[in-house]
């Protein structure tokens, strides 16, 4: 028996998708940068250049030339700037090891450059550095509670500075997280269309990253069957990429389209984007997505009841068992799927077994609770008469579903809405922010001026009762009083200046502090002088 519903397998392509490198959201041209470069003599100006082919080839997807670009740069920062200019370096070259797979190593890099950035106290270096740290935490899918602390203490420095790229990044970032920790289709969307709107406002419309954006919303409507949204969101994914821009992101765009046409039985449009995405693969893909192709291929026929074809692609995969195997979900739940098609109930439900235990060691809300592998083995559980397995494999199926639907709640954005629209969206955004911060300046001055008054009082007060025939003990308490509440009054109207001053080091703040104690507590001797003075 054949399952009637497409498979919606989307283990690989979300893997592929949502770990993809946020690239620079500026291209520039390389023959030029490459022109600029001869002729110039050694030095940061140089080693400047060298970071921006870098990030010119990382946006071709030629990582490993984009490494060599740093790792140039790195030495001539080292030879010929200061400290600052090598950390920046640092962190550049973290971030292409990065891309390159290597997380450890660009994890330890970009460590290196923010502990120089905090050591120099360079708050825009700081802020920039921990973004860069929460990507590649966010990547390497280790310490991803982490990566999000990181990722959010720089959004508020970010936004104050309008580091439109560091935005970006972060937001991407947070998508990744908010998809593997989370586990929320509705935030995942929601980061996702910050980054959305963020670069649709840009002058230079057409990049990866928004490329990137696009596409990874639309697995999220493609997983929750928002099969409309899917194909728009996919669409303009395609649309939003540069001609020169990353190739691979081609590929995995046309094989999520084939995915979605596969779904709605338009095999035709299937067939022409599977072959285009086997087409970009057998340049520059990897064994990974060669396997997840041989799947959706063999799903192609086995939708079609093509069970001999099917088989087919079932032993090219089975082939390449111990040939760099990887194992991957996709291939586990088509090799159910056509076992499940030979009555071979116990064979499928192994690998649907298989599916979902990869699926939780890959980590991710769509990975770990694939719907297809559920379904599969719940029907291998009734056609084997496990009934209790069966109702429970369905219960998991439904409380999976059910949190897909959230995405629901969350508008989509309209993908025709243009610059010009967003532009004043955003500059009513900006009124309204700076609005709340001349509204906080003002209470914050009100506080002030009523703090300020308190102490004037104070001080008239103190000179009232050092004329009057009180206890000497009330009136030392009240000089005593009246001279703490200046310094603290000092201490809090001077604490931005002293938290910058001191770079928020504990000592040197409270060098700072001791500084302003010298100066006013001789105001509590003068008193007392003036008070010994009066009862002479």
């Amino acid at each position: 028996m054949i399952l009637l519903s497409p498979r919606r397998r989307l283990g690989l392509a979300l893997a592929l998708a949502f770990t993809c490198v946020v690239e620079p959201v500026h291209a520039k041209n390389l023959d030029s940068l490459k022109q600029v470069i001869v002729g110039m003599e050694p030095g940061v100006a140089l080693a400047d250049v060298h970071l921006e082919l870098a990030d010119e080839y990382a946006g071709r997807a030629l990582y490993s030339e984009a490494l060599k670009e740093c790792e140039r740069a790195l030495d001539l920062k080292k030879a010929h700037g200061d400290a600052l200019d090598e950390a920046d370096a640092m962190v550049h070259l973290g971030a292409a090891f990065g891309t390159m797979g290597e997380h450890d190593t660009g994890i330890s890099w970009v460590k290196k450059g923010l502990n120089a950035f905090k050591s120099s106290r360079d708050e825009a270096g700081v802020a920039r550095a921990t973004t860069e740290l929460g990507v590649l935490l966010a990547n390497a899918r280790e310490d991803r509670f982490s990566a999000k602390e990181l990722l959010v203490d720089a959004l508020a420095y970010h936004h104050e500075h309008g580091n439109i790229d560091l935005l970006v990044k972060s937001y991407y970032a947070l998508g990744w997280v908010a998809f593997s920790l989370e586990k929320s289709p509705a935030k995942t969307l929601k980061n996702y269309y910050k980054v959305i709107e963020l670069l649709r406002g840009q002058s230079e419309v057409k990049n990866n990253t928004l490329a990137g954006a696009y596409n990874n919303s639309g697995l999220v409507y493609l997983h929750a069957h928002e099969n409309t949204l899917a194909i728009e969101y996919f669409n303009k994914a395609l649309e939003s990429l540069p001609e020169d821009g990353n190739v691979m992101f081609k590929g995995i765009m046309n094989f999520n389209l084939a995915l979605l046409h596969q779904r709605l039985r338009d095999f035709e449009a299937a067939q022409v984007h599977l072959d285009l995405a086997e087409s970009i693969n057998n340049v520059y893909g990897t064994g990974s997505f060669r396997e997840a192709l041989y799947a959706w291929r063999g799903r192609f026929f086995l939708d079609q009841g093509q069970l001999d074809s099917a088989r087919h692609y079932r032993n090219l995969i089975q082939d390449r068992e111990g040939q760099d195997h990887s194992k991957l979900p996709v291939n586990y739940t088509f090799l159910g799927d056509v076992s499940f098609a030979e009555q071979d109930f116990e064979q499928a439900r192994m690998h649907y077994e298989s599916a979902m235990t990869t699926n939780f060691n890959e980590g991710g809300m769509f990975a770990n609770d694939d719907v297809e592998a559920v379904i599969g083995a719940s029907r291998c559980a009734r056609a084997q008469g496990n009934l209790l397995l069966a109702i429970d494999l369905q219960e998991r199926y439904h409380f999976m579903r059910d949190s897909v639907m959230e995405i629901r709640r969350i508008p989509a954005i309209s993908l025709s809405e243009t610059r010009e629209e967003i532009s004043l969206r955003e500059k009513e955004e900006r009124r309204r922010v700076e609005r709340e911060r001349e509204e906080a300046k003002s209470r914050n001055f009100l506080q002030y001026s009523a703090g300020l008054l308190v102490i004037v009082i104070l001080l008239l007060l103190l000179n009232l009762v050092v004329k009057l025939t009180l206890p000497s003990l009330v009136i030392k308490a009240a000089s005593f009083i009246t001279v703490l509440t200046l310094f603290e009054f000092a201490l809090v109207y001077l604490d931005p200046t002293i938290e910058a001053a001191s770079g928020g080091q504990p000592l040197a703040k409270l060098g700072i502090n001791l500084l302003i104690a010298t100066v006013i507590f001789p105001l509590h001797t003068f008193i007392e002088g003036r008070i010994a003075k009066a009862y002479g």
